[in-house]
């Protein structure tokens, strides 16, 4: 029998229950928004656990979902899918990194928010043409900052 009650949901989709909220600061809300070029309201900014993972991407469950088997059916056809899923960027304050972005000088500060937003793609999604040039453009200028 079906039971209406019961939904199968990815373990990121509701971070919320393991993670506790933290404070956002002007700066850090002010290099993401630069860096994904999403709104205020798409950054979520929470302290868990896990301290490994400085940004995280989460999606609707349902719109992921749809949004995959487009991408199946696309390529089928021979077309890219788009990425059609609205994607909310989770912020982990308790990630050194992120800690350490407040007190970096603006340059450096917005090339690593940046790059942090495209890892967090790239375990997500696959990535656009011009989001994996980003991604190797801020290698380069990371890789130069510690040269």
């Amino acid at each position: 029998s079906k039971n209406e009650k019961l939904k199968f949901l990815r373990v990121d989709s509701s971070l919320e229950e393991i993670s506790g909220s933290a404070e956002e600061s002007e700066k850090l809300v002010g290099l993401f928004t630069a860096a994904t070029g999403k709104e205020k309201d798409k950054l979520s900014f929470v302290a868990m656990a896990e301290t490994d993972a400085p940004v995280l991407i989460r999606c609707n469950e349902e719109e992921r979902r749809f949004a995959d088997m487009m991408r199946m059916y696309a390529s089928i056809n021979g077309e890219l899918g788009a990425n059609t899923v609205d994607e909310q960027l989770v912020i982990n304050m308790a990630n050194p990194a992120i800690q350490k972005l407040e007190v970096l000088e603006d340059e450096k500060a917005s090339v690593l928010a940046k790059h942090f937003y495209l890892s967090a793609l790239v375990a997500s999604r696959a990535l656009s043409e011009a989001e994996l040039k980003e991604l190797m453009d801020s290698n380069r200028r990371i890789t130069e900052y510690i040269i």
